[in-house]
């Protein structure tokens, strides 16, 4: 708006709001998006799995040659409809908050914790 305003040589408040009238108009003739009353805006909420995601610390692992993964000091293997998941080195995206989940190309496995004796 700076710019506009010292282009068309403003100085002083009164050539400002008398330029702002004109400006106003042409540039919601140029970027104005007629309203449509029929349709609305609002979008259907996502649900607790999706917000729980978008809300969740992302950090980028890659497996070690057992396909396991490790983090915060402890080591997790992904698991897919109770089957265990191998992954052969490959970077993986770990994706949690109360759940831990590991996110391949856009594939979400879950996280169980390998129990060391």
């Amino acid at each position: 708006m700076k710019n506009e305003l010292i282009l068309a040589g403003v100085t002083t408040i009164e050539e400002a709001n008398t330029f702002l009238k004109e400006f106003i108009t042409k540039f919601n003739k140029q970027f104005a998006i007629p309203i449509d009353y029929n349709n609305s805006v609002f979008v259907d909420a996502p649900n607790n799995d999706k917000i729980n995601l978008f809300l969740s610390i992302t950090s980028t692992r890659q497996t070690d040659n057992g396909s396991s993964i490790s983090y915060n000091n402890k080591k997790y293997m992904a698991y897919n409809n109770k089957k265990l998941k191998v992954f052969n080195w490959h970077r993986v995206r770990w994706t949690g908050k109360k759940q831990l989940l590991l996110n391949k190309k856009g594939c979400f496995f879950i996280c169980k914790p390998i129990i060391i004796n």
